[in-house]
């Protein structure tokens, strides 16, 4: 199922903090969207990896673990 534009617009604007409070409010609901949840998880995992190689960029490549 592909989220809608507007969705995916609104997820981006978010910070990783929120993204993360959004995911776990989401879970905590019995009918939880579980496609909301995925495109949420697919975000916040491009932004720590994104995060991560930023961080190897400015420790010279060394090895850095989030």
């Amino acid at each position: 199922m592909e989220m809608p534009g507007t969705f995916m617009r609104l997820i981006r604007a978010m910070s990783l903090e929120e993204l993360k409070d959004l995911r776990e409010w989401n879970r905590q609901d019995s009918g939880f969207n579980r496609h909301a949840n995925r495109e949420l998880d697919r975000e916040i995992n491009q932004r720590e990896q994104a995060s991560i190689s930023a961080l190897q960029g400015v420790w010279g490549g060394e090895s850095v673990t989030a």
